[in-house]
């Protein structure tokens, strides 16, 4: 199931909003940067909630100064150098697939989102010098109803501490380990796993949030509002794979 939602122009170019259903699992995502919104998942009593922090005011997905489901030049990204990918995206719907796609002159960038089941599938192609990956920040009670401070987070088998200090994003390694990381919300046993080839990842709290932006129903963005999650790697064509159990 495909809902299609217009959001305003930029450059006198329409940017739409697309969500794609399959069952109680929805995945929402922007042409303008092929930035995710939402990922909608169901708790222990099929309540549907957003998983993922948004902008309450989509005028900010222009500039997106939290970086909120960006997709981003991982170079930039680790010189902490501005990295926001904003560009235009044309958008291909498939059968609970969405493929967004950036062409100027011989250059390609197209990014695949596929929602199977209880997975989100993203697949990176491009044949820029650049690696790609999207910044992504979760809070598992959904739509930052609480902090992140009662959820439970492994990167493979080691506990991260959420309540450490931590100014922008911290590099993380995974090397052994089938599952790169687990992140679970008890109080509503909502959980989620990712795998990915890639074992780089790099995670944020949200202590760079100035409190300036409302974010998913005009809660205040700070620290611990969301966990902030970027894999990467050295590959340009990669995949990740976020299931939810």
């Amino acid at each position: 199931m495909l809902e299609v939602r217009y959001i305003y122009d930029v450059n006198n170019k329409p940017v739409n909003e697309y969500t794609i259903k399959n069952g109680s699992y929805q995945l929402s995502v922007i042409n303008l940067g092929a930035t995710i919104t939402k990922m909608i998942v169901p708790n222990e009593n099929n309540k549907l909630e957003n998983i993922t922090l948004r902008y309450y005011d989509y005028k900010f997905y222009k500039e997106n100064p939290y970086y909120l489901g960006c997709l981003i030049d991982v170079d930039k990204f680790i010189q902490k150098k501005p990295c926001c990918i904003n560009y235009y995206f044309n958008c291909t719907i498939l059968y609970h697939a969405l493929i967004f796609t950036y062409k100027e002159n011989n250059h390609y960038i197209i990014i695949k989102y596929s929602l199977e089941d209880n997975q989100v599938l993203i697949e990176y192609d491009t044949n820029l010098p650049i690696n790609l990956s999207h910044v992504l920040f979760f809070n598992l009670s959904g739509n930052v109803k609480f902090d992140i401070l009662n959820h439970d987070l492994k990167i493979g088998s080691k506990e991260i501490d959420l309540k450490q200090d931590i100014s922008y994003f911290k590099h993380y390694n995974n090397d052994d380990e089938d599952e790169l990381l687990h992140l679970s919300y008890k109080e509503n046993e909502i959980k989620m796993k990712v795998f990915s080839f890639n074992r780089d990842i790099y995670l944020s709290f949200g202590k760079y949030f100035n409190k300036e932006f409302y974010i998913n129903k005009k809660n205040i963005g700070e620290q611990f509002s969301g966990i902030g999650i970027v894999i990467c790697g050295e590959l340009n064509n990669q995949l990740v794979n976020y299931q939810f159990l």
